[in-house]
């Protein structure tokens, strides 16, 4: 609605505000006006700065945080894997245990075995 104002509007309103403020008051009156806008422009340079700093410095929060976390994912990956590594070890020592108890045993059978064909022979 007035984003539209073409050239006869604005000396249509500059004619009017000539009338009623004077010739020597609407100088005046320029210059406030020009002084609040320039002051306006200060403000909200001010803010949209104040406002980018912000968003910056919650960006950088974020990334501490994300990098935080991939940090513990990967210190509980490396625990996991020597734990599972650990695991698998003891399983083998426990497994190499178990052959060589099974590997007495078998040596205590084939003696046990041998002696009754001892005694067989003895007999014979």
């Amino acid at each position: 609605m007035f984003g539209r104002l073409g050239l006869p509007e604005l000396v249509l309103i500059l004619v009017i505000a000539l009338i009623i403020f004077g010739p020597r008051k609407l100088p005046e009156f320029g210059r406030s006006i020009g002084s609040s806008i320039k002051e306006f422009k200060r403000a909200t340079d001010g803010l949209s700065d104040r406002y980018e700093s912000e968003e910056e410095e919650e960006k950088q929060q974020q990334e501490a945080v994300e990098s935080t976390k991939a940090e513990k994912e990967e210190t509980v990956e490396t625990a996991e894997t020597a734990e599972t590594a650990a695991a698998a070890e003891g399983q083998e020592a426990s497994q190499g245990q178990e052959g060589a108890q099974g590997e007495e045993e078998k040596e205590k059978t084939k003696e046990q075995g041998e002696q009754p064909e001892a005694a067989k022979q003895e007999i014979a």
